[in-house]
């Protein structure tokens, strides 16, 4: 992948930053746009990417780790925006499909000879944004968008990771009752609690779809993950998991089903006397956990903190 492919992209988003992706305005425009820098570039160098013979000078190694590219930024453009987009392996491939075909248009209207007007182009581009609207609505529902139809900026969707030792007093955890190995859930980029647990010589672990993968720490999408039965002595999670869950429980289109199914696995995945410690903590959850034989309500007060639930069996 050439450096200045991925500059460009970098310098799409960062010039569409901010905007909302589902706004009009009332002539239709989307606020979304190219740049005049990606207009130029593009007219510039799309007449050199054209062969006589009409096929593509793109190698399609190239092509695919430049779309792949742009998806996992995408993707990560997304999430930043609204952590309550959640998107699966899935969706990740159907993005990067979507990503290659325009870049493809881009690259076939160069070897077709079309004049390449800054209209053209900015009609790809209009089309290629409103399939990533169609996109958005597929995997997310069309629930989570209604508002950014009507705001050209972006509005601010808290997500912030915290200090470990602030993680830990939300969760009403002392450092001695953490049973090995642990896992956080939603651990953050930089997974700070999983490192101070570490120090402190804990043995734990964390998972986060934006953390780079290192030697205990992945970059997966706990909704998608398969927990391993008896494997975990505490799995943690601080806003992630009770945020998430919340937000679908009381979205009109949410996957509570979904969540509540995952849920129940990571139970599955508790040892015998381990843990599920989450905050902030989730009323109508640990209402439908009382009475539980095999997993006890340890906090029952609506007005906890965090719900913790121990595996008794």
């Amino acid at each position: 992948m050439q450096a200045i492919h991925a500059h460009l992209i970098e310098h799409q988003l960062q010039y569409n930053g901010g905007k909302s992706l589902f706004y009009e305005d009332p002539d239709g425009r989307l606020a979304v746009e190219p740049s005049p820098v990606t207009l130029k570039y593009i007219r510039q160098g799309v007449e050199l990417v054209g062969r006589p013979d009409g096929r593509l000078s793109e190698p399609e190694t190239r092509k695919h780790e430049l779309a792949t590219y742009a998806s996992k930024r995408v993707l990560e453009t997304f999430v930043g925006a609204n952590q309550y987009m959640n998107f699966n392996k899935r969706d990740a491939d159907l993005l990067t499909a979507i990503i290659r075909a325009f870049f493809e248009q881009l690259l076939d209207a160069a070897c077709r000879r079309e004049a390449i007007t800054e209209r053209r182009l900015s009609l790809l581009f209009e089309q290629h944004y409103r399939r990533l609207q169609a996109f958005l609505i597929y995997s997310n529902g069309e629930e989570l968008f209604r508002r950014y139809r009507e705001n050209k900026r972006l509005f601010d969707v808290v997500c912030e990771e915290y200090r470990p030792e602030l993680q830990l007093r939300m969760m009403k955890l002392e450092l001695d009752e953490l049973k090995e190995p642990v896992l956080d859930i939603g651990c953050g980029r930089e997974g700070r609690l999983v490192k101070y647990l570490r120090a402190q010589g804990i043995q734990a672990f964390g998972m986060d779809r934006l953390a780079e993968s290192g030697e205990f720490i992945c970059d997966k999408n706990w909704l998608e993950m398969t927990f391993e039965a008896e494997r975990w002595g505490t799995m943690i999670s601080h806003m992630a998991f009770s945020n998430h869950f919340s937000h679908h429980f009381y979205r009109k289109d949410g996957n509570y089903a979904g969540y509540m199914r995952k849920f129940m696995e990571m139970l599955r995945a508790l040892q015998v006397g381990g843990s599920f410690v989450a905050a902030p903590s989730i009323p109508f959850l640990q209402e439908a956990m009382r009475g539980q034989e095999q997993f006890r309500l340890v906090t029952g007060d609506p007005r906890a903190t965090a719900t913790k639930i121990r595996r008794e069996c």
